[in-house]
């Protein structure tokens, strides 16, 4: 057996000594944030409440499926009113999703 911190607080020291963590938990929490928007415009698309939405939504795992689900149903909805919102809105989800 070594002598030495417990495994726990050696972790926990190199967590808080690299700031890298901190960015990665902003970059995850923004994420959510990104995925909560995205769920209550499934909601309006879908023209279903939030709750039943979230059940659909949020067991979709493919991003490209769960943004192709969007658009079309936006686009069913909307037709072309929304166009270069829609267009915009999925052209920057890309690169986010990867």
């Amino acid at each position: 057996m070594e002598d030495g911190p417990p495994l726990q607080e050696t972790v926990i020291k190199s967590i808080d000594d690299d700031p890298m963590w901190g960015n990665r938990a902003k970059a995850i929490q923004a994420y959510s944030h990104l995925e909560q928007a995205l769920c209550r415009l499934f909601a309006l698309v879908a023209e279903t409440n939030i709750e039943i939405a979230a059940i659909i939504f949020f067991k979709i795992t493919n991003s490209q499926a769960r943004n192709d689900i969007i658009q079309k149903l936006f686009q069913k909805q909307f037709k072309d009113e929304y166009n270069l919102f829609r267009n915009s809105l999925f052209k920057n989800m890309r690169p986010i999703d990867t």
